[in-house]
């Protein structure tokens, strides 16, 4: 579980080490309803930079999440999806969309989030017995195959 934890908030804070310049903020929104993903994620990082882990700022809130969304869901890109998934899992606490958008971001090729589905599968599985115990191995090795496959030096160690 520390393992979780720690890839997680790594995740979280290499969001936060993005800004973009306000004035170039406009030209980052043309960009991202245009339909480049990497402003999309852009735009999300660097809400979610201005945001931290608080979830007072309820505009910031829903500006980092509207790219975030549109980064992923309409554009398929993964580190969009993989920051969504650190969002539910650190800031809302919601295992379910935690695991719907860690399990997207792997969908589309984000190694790190297959790492991390593997990682929570494994933490998963110390604590259940029988045969939800062999199913969550069965999924942490599926993960950490394809992580490893994605060229994820430390799945590799897992496979």
């Amino acid at each position: 579980m520390k393992k979780i934890v720690l890839l997680l908030a790594l995740s979280y804070a290499f969001l936060s080490a993005f800004t973009i310049n306000e004035a170039d903020i406009e030209n980052y929104k043309r960009k991202c309803e245009a339909g480049n993903k990497d402003a999309c994620y852009d735009l999300g990082s660097h809400y979610s930079n201005k945001l931290g882990l608080s979830t007072n700022d309820l505009e910031t809130k829903q500006l980092k999440l509207k790219y975030f969304m549109r980064g992923c869901n309409d554009l398929r890109e993964g580190r969009s999806c993989s920051s969504l998934g650190s969002h539910y899992g650190l800031v809302e606490k919601d295992k379910n969309k935690e695991l719907e958008f860690y399990n997207k971001a792997c969908d589309y090729n984000n190694s790190n989030s297959c790492r991390l589905l593997a990682n929570i599968y494994e933490s998963d599985a110390n604590n259940a017995s029988g045969k939800d115990k062999k199913e969550l191995i069965r999924k942490s090795k599926q993960y950490n195959k394809k992580a490893c496959n994605l060229g994820h030096k430390l799945a590799c160690g897992d496979v």
